[in-house]
């Protein structure tokens, strides 16, 4: 398995987030709070998906928006 650099995670990060502004979607404030978790390797990508999956369908049977993405 490769071992990836804080520096490493930070380039892919934020390759994503230019990449969701370019199709015009923001993240919410709490999810960039666990992509700075997972650039820092307090996180994996499985954990921070795993959050974000409970945080959606909460959010889902509640009616509210998704906590991860809306339109800039």
């Amino acid at each position: 398995m490769a071992k990836f650099t804080q520096q490493d995670r930070q380039r892919s990060v934020n390759q994503t987030l230019a990449s969701w502004a370019l199709e015009g979607f923001e993240p919410a404030p709490e999810y960039l709070a666990l992509l700075e978790r997972y650039v820092q390797g307090e996180l994996t990508l499985a954990q921070v998906r795993a959050i974000t999956d409970v945080q959606v369908a909460a959010g889902t049977d509640s009616g509210e928006k998704s906590p991860v993405l809306h339109a800039a």
